[in-house]
């Protein structure tokens, strides 16, 4: 059981069949996962450090969620360049849009 992604796939074609036989599941754009029997939310829960970690590479978790290093109440906040939220089921992360900040001794 895993989060997928478009180059998980051999094709656009292949990802097309599977998600309408019914084999996989849209979580967001460019996100799916085989999980389809779970709750979307609970999947996202599962996995969010996958999904955060592909779709935003580098990005530090910052602000709110900054000193409990994981989502709070559905939200996500990290600094990375990428402008806009990703908005997933049960979860939307929040970047903040500069630079790379990241300092060596970050964890």
């Amino acid at each position: 059981m895993a989060v997928l992604f478009a180059q998980d796939f051999t094709s656009a074609t292949a990802r097309r069949r599977q998600v309408a036989s019914g084999a996989v599941r849209e979580l967001g754009r460019g996100i799916w996962t085989d999980e389809v029997d779970d709750d979307p939310a609970e999947v996202v829960s599962r996995h969010w450090r996958t999904i955060v970690g592909a779709t935003m590479p580098g990005a530090v978790i910052t602000g709110r969620t900054g000193f409990d290093l994981h989502p709070v109440d559905g939200q996500l906040f990290v600094s990375h360049s990428r402008a806009t939220p990703l908005s997933l089921p049960g979860l939307t992360v929040y970047p903040d849009g500069r630079g790379d900040w990241r300092s060596p001794d970050d964890i």
